[in-house]
């Protein structure tokens, strides 16, 4: 479809003069394709509250003119950043994770084809109906302490 454009050093000395090497037919790097275009490397780690939050500041629910984004490039993001969703409840797709006296949660919501989403949010036990539905929202037990 498209050439490869050659690769091109420009080196600039003190006297003015310059160097171009140009290396011609160069083989795409480590994450680009042979398009060009940049390999998208899914999430595979563990699910942290810091990776939440992470996620959360990454994952834009907004167009830059202010307008919900579309859902299906939102969800792409959000599993490019965190993997697969730790549950599926209905149109949220939901990322937690339980530890100690507490649960983490970030949602992200199919509303009528754009995305919506209340970010991350931690419950603690001693708010014992919260936390048991954030549990519930991720499929998961009491952790045992």
């Amino acid at each position: 479809m498209f050439a490869r454009l050659p690769t091109c050093i420009l080196v600039i000395t003190v006297s003015a003069s310059s160097l171009v090497a140009c290396k011609k037919d160069a083989a795409p790097g480590a994450n680009e394709s042979a398009s060009g275009a940049k390999k998208v490397v899914p999430f595979a780690g563990q699910i942290t509250e810091e990776v939440l939050s992470k996620a959360n500041r990454a994952i834009s629910i907004y167009t830059p003119a202010g307008e919900p984004a579309d859902y299906a490039p939102t969800l792409a993001t959000a599993k490019t950043a965190l993997g697969e969703p730790t549950r599926i409840n209905g149109t949220a797709s939901v990322w937690g994770v339980a530890s100690g006296d507490k649960c983490t949660t970030y949602v992200l919501i199919d509303n009528g084809g754009k995305a919506k989403s209340p970010g991350v949010e931690t419950v603690f036990k001693a708010s014992s109906a919260a936390y048991a539905e954030c549990l519930a929202a991720i499929g998961a037990q009491a952790p045992v302490k």
